[in-house]
C-alpha cells in the first residue's frame, strides 16, 4: 500500500523517503546511546552538530556522549563552537579538532577563554610555533585537561635541566606528555635517579633529548639490574 502511494504521489514520495532516512538516523543514535526521552532533543542537537561540523561518524559522537553525558544536556553549541574556533586559530585542521574532542570530550564543557587559552599560552611562551602547537595538541590532547599550575611548574623545572630553548622545544615536541606530569612526584625524582647513574650536564641533556620518555622512569627493578650485570655491563663503565 505504501509503495503504491509513493509511486502515485512523487512529491509525497520524496518527502516520505527523506523523513524515513532522518528517522532511521535518529533512531540508530538513540538505540546505541540509550538516550532517555527527556534528554533526547538536547542529545540530538549535539549529535547533529558534531557530525555535520566535524564530519564525524555518529558512532564516534555517541561514544563522546557515553563518556561525557553532560554534553547531551547542552542547550546550545556555543562552547563547542568556541573550542573549535580556538583550536582552528592555533593551526588545528578539522580532522585534528575531531581527534582532540573525541579523545577529550570534557573540553567541550569548559570555558575556553578562562581555562584553555592560558594553557596554550604556556606553549607559546616557551616558543612553540603555530604549526607545532597543533601537532602537540593532536599528539597529547590531555595537556588541555592538565592544571595550569602543573604546566607552568614543569616548564620552569625543565628549563633548569635543558639549558637552551632549542633543547626544551625538542624535548616537548618528542614527548609532550612530560608537561602534564607532576614535577615533584615524577620529573624531579626521575632526573635525580638518572643523575645517580652518572648523567650530568651535557650528558644528561643529550640523554633526555634522545628519549624524553625516560623522565617517567624513576626506578630499575632488581631483575633489570641483574640482567644488566649478566650482560657484562658494570656500574663503573661508561656503557652503564
Amino acid at each position: 500500500m505504501i509503495a503504491k502511494l509513493c509511486f502515485c504521489l512523487p512529491v509525497r514520495r520524496n518527502l516520505f523517503l527523506q523523513t524515513l532516512t532522518h528517522f532511521r538516523f535518529n533512531f540508530s543514535i538513540l538505540a546505541v546511546s540509550n538516550v532517555s526521552n527527556s534528554n533526547a532533543p538536547s542529545q540530538n542537537l549535539f549529535l547533529h552538530f558534531v557530525t555535520t561540523r566535524f564530519n564525524m561518524s555518529s558512532a564516534d559522537a555517541v561514544k563522546m556522549l557515553k563518556f561525557q553525558p553532560s554534553l547531551g544536556r547542552l542547550k546550545t553549541m556555543d562552547k563547542v563552537e568556541q573550542l573549535a574556533d580556538m583550536l582552528s586559530r592555533h593551526g588545528c585542521t578539522k580532522d585534528q579538532i575531531a581527534n582532540i574532542i573525541t579523545t577529550q570530550p570534557s573540553l567541550m564543557t569548559v570555558s575556553v577563554g578562562r581555562l584553555l587559552e592560558p594553557k596554550i599560552q604556556v606553549l607559546i611562551d616557551v616558543g612553540v610555533e603555530r604549526e607545532n602547537i597543533s601537532k602537540i595538541l593532536t599528539k597529547s590532547p590531555s595537556i588541555l585537561t592538565a592544571k595550569l599550575e602543573i604546566l607552568r611548574s614543569n616548564v620552569d623545572f625543565l628549563k633548569t635541566v635543558l639549558p637552551t630553548q632549542d633543547f626544551l622545544l625538542r624535548a616537548i615536541m618528542r614527548n609532550p606528555n612530560i608537561l602534564k606530569l607532576s614535577s615533584q612526584k615524577v620529573l624531579k625524582p626521575s632526573v635525580a635517579f638518572w643523575e645517580g647513574f652518572g648523567f650530568r650536564g651535557t650528558e644528561l641533556t643529550k640523554f633526555l633529548l634522545l628519549n624524553p620518555r625516560v623522565l617517567t622512569l624513576t626506578s630499575l627493578t632488581p631483575e633489570k639490574l641483574d640482567l644488566i650485570s649478566k650482560i657484562g655491563i658494570h656500574k663503573e663503565s661508561s656503557g652503564y
